[in-house]
């Protein structure tokens, strides 16, 4: 069913859109169609942070669910000057100018599956796992804010 504003179509059924496209077999196709340009992403993302920023600067990978759409997984990439909070569903880079390197600051899982790691930390990776508790007891926060303390205006 499609709602039509006189001859004009505004909203087709999703589930009609769906059926179109081929379902991935596996969870790692699924991923690799998400995430498989994610370095070169990244890349492109840095090569633009170096032309709008003068020193380091920050990439923030947000990854956002939206229900009613056929690639319901979308990561949304940011440069910036500051370091951005914390938050579940969340990746955050820092782009060092005097070494010319990105360093990973955190990656934090989404609300729901952060319940999982809490649960049986040993299924996930140690790092990831550290990430959240110290998201939780409120390091990420600290760190973020002395980061952004130590940035001259």
């Amino acid at each position: 069913m499609a709602i039509q504003d006189g001859k004009k179509i505004i909203l087709t059924d999703a589930v009609q859109e769906a059926k179109k496209n081929k379902p991935h077999d596996t969870i790692q196709e699924a991923a690799q169609d998400v995430f498989g340009s994610m370095p070169e992403i990244i890349e492109e993302t840095k090569r633009r942070g170096k032309q709008k920023h003068k020193g380091d600067f920050f990439i923030e990978i947000l990854i956002k669910i939206e229900r009613v759409a056929l690639d319901p997984v979308h990561p949304y990439i940011n440069a910036t000057r500051t370091c951005p909070n914390p938050h579940f569903s969340q990746a955050v880079m820092h782009y060092e100018k005097d070494k010319d390197q990105l360093k990973l600051l955190w990656v934090l899982p989404d609300q729901t599956n952060s319940v999982f790691y809490k649960l049986d930390p040993s299924r996930f990776n140690k790092a990831n796992v550290d990430y959240l508790l110290d998201h939780e007891a409120g390091k990420l926060q600290k760190l973020a804010n002395d980061i952004n303390k130590s940035i001259k205006n």
